[in-house]
Formats: C-alpha cells, sequence, structure tokens
C-alpha cells in the first residue's frame, strides 16, 4: 500500500500520519481527565449529543475543544483548509438551552 500521498507502508507523509494515529490510539486509552483535549478526547458523537441536551457541556466549550485539536493535528493531516471559529463562537453563544429540552 501506500503510493505518492503516503499511506500505511510508504509515501511522503505516510510515517507522518501513521504517528500522528498512533498517537490519537494512545491518548484515546488514557484516562479522560488526563487526556490532552480533556474529559470530552474519546467519547463519541451520541455521547457529547447527550452532554449537550442534559447541559453537561456548553456548545462554546466543544469549539474551544475542537480548536485545540484541529491546533494540534491539522499539520500532520491537512483536513481543515477553512476555519470559522470566530463565527462559530458568536451562533454558540446565541443559542440558548431550553430547561426541559425533548429527547432525541
Amino acid at each position: 500500500n501506500g503510493g505518492a500521498n503516503g499511506g500505511a507502508n510508504g509515501g511522503a507523509n505516510g510515517g507522518a500520519i501513521d504517528g500522528a494515529i498512533d498517537g490519537a490510539s494512545d491518548i484515546n486509552s488514557a484516562a479522560d481527565d488526563d487526556a490532552p483535549f480533556g474529559p470530552y478526547e474519546a467519547k463519541s458523537a451520541v455521547e457529547m449529543v447527550e452532554r449537550l441536551r442534559t447541559g453537561k457541556v456548553t456548545p462554546l466549550e466543544l469549539i474551544d475543544v475542537v480548536e485545540q485539536r484541529i491546533a494540534a493535528t491539522d499539520h500532520l493531516v491537512h483536513a481543515t483548509p477553512i476555519r470559522c471559529f470566530d463565527r462559530a463562537r458568536e451562533a454558540a453563544s446565541a443559542l440558548v438551552h431550553p430547561p426541559d429540552p425533548p429527547p432525541g
């Protein structure tokens, strides 16, 4: 495998990307509080939606985590060419969490 863009067995960026993936596995096995991106590191999207729904986390907190994660990893994967964190924070600040959100 591999090729010009890298891969498991070669390519210009293969080793760096493989290292980032291996590092992500190590991070996900860490205790929640010890993870570099806090207690949300190894949570699934379903778990995070539940935390948002119940008010255990705010949209602004998650935007901060996403921004940190992208800053730490994008130089390896180049997956986020356009970043709109200020616009996301503005939109998140306008959200109102209902006192008793419906399930789902």
